[in-house]
């Protein structure tokens, strides 16, 4: 009835999701991705972008999720998009490129979050010095994000309590972290 309303399609999305109903919702939030994408509010198509990551990841199709992801940040590039994005990386074991994508934003694009994220995959990559630097970082702008930082605060204070100050790298450092994870 109204296909170029993208609240109506989104309304369409929601009761979809509410219903269970993830392809369908899927559906319909590219079709509002596409109306905001061609008429150049690339602010909202980004956070469209970012819903279909989400429901994508969610049901499985992580390739689309990365994919949407990717576009989500390319759109409009904004801290909370690129530690968005840091965590379907790292969600996805992307964890090489997760580090690179952090190294290669601006000072301004990185938050709490992406430093939450770059932490969560040094430590994936057995770099548990860096994953504490990272987590330090994130720690400190939790102000940034006070919807996750709840989840920095506990990854930071296990960092602190759990391992060995993170100097240099240690068998002892090493032993405890294999042991956290076993945990």
């Amino acid at each position: 009835r109204h296909p170029s309303n993208p609240s109506y399609r989104q309304a369409l999305a929601d009761i979809h999701v509410a219903e269970g109903r993830y392809a369908q919702a899927v559906e319909e939030l590219k079709k509002v991705f596409q109306l905001y994408k061609t008429s150049g509010n690339y602010y909202k198509a980004s956070l469209i972008a970012r819903s279909i990551s989400n429901i994508a990841f969610g049901i499985g199709n992580e390739q689309e999720a990365l994919c949407y992801s990717a576009e989500a940040v390319s759109l409009y590039p904004a801290p909370a998009q690129s530690g968005a994005h840091l965590r379907i990386l790292v969600a996805l074991n992307f964890f090489k490129q997760a580090e690179e994508y952090q190294k290669s934003l601006t000072a301004d694009m990185n938050s709490a979050v992406g430093y939450h994220y770059l932490a969560m995959a040094r430590y994936a990559l057995d770099n548990f010095t860096g994953a504490a630097e990272a987590e330090d970082i994130a720690y400190a702008r939790t102000l940034e994000a006070p919807e996750r930082s709840g989840e920095i605060s506990v990854a930071w204070w296990l960092m602190k309590n759990k391992i060995p100050p993170p100097t240099e790298e240690t068998d002892e450092a090493k032993e405890r972290f294999a042991e956290m994870r076993k945990e």
